[in-house]
């Protein structure tokens, strides 16, 4: 099970263990996304300072419709006990894991200040 906590202003948060290139687990606080499809965001800092490869661009939906090119990188993360490749979008802002990482999971939260988040496989 992955576990974490919702912050003060009710966003749940999980810290997830990105492998660099040196496969060393980092651990990255991110926010649970529902509305975001995709696998994984990160900035620009913390791709550079994984050491992560650049695979190529992407267009993303925004939530008011619109579409945006992003450039994407392949990762690691260990998940779940074990590790798996994910797709990580450049994003500038607050990293995000989306329902695509939580695909086959079971996802419950507690929603107040300080509440549980946790993240298990489906029987």
């Amino acid at each position: 099970m992955i576990s974490g906590k919702v912050s003060l202003g009710l966003v749940p948060n999980l810290d997830i263990q990105v492998l660099d290139s040196l496969s060393r687990a980092i651990s990255i606080q991110t926010s649970i996304d529902t509305g975001f499809n995709g696998e994984l965001t990160l900035t620009s800092t913390q791709i550079a300072q994984l050491g992560l490869i650049r695979t190529g661009d992407v267009i993303v939906q925004l939530a008011d419709g619109s579409f945006s090119k992003h450039k994407y990188y392949s990762a690691q993360v260990s998940w779940a006990g074990t590790i798996g490749d994910v797709q990580v979008i450049l994003v500038e802002s607050t990293p995000l894991v989306g329902l695509r990482l939580l695909s086959g999971y079971r996802l419950i939260i507690d929603v107040i200040g300080g509440g549980a988040v946790s993240v298990e496989p489906i029987p």
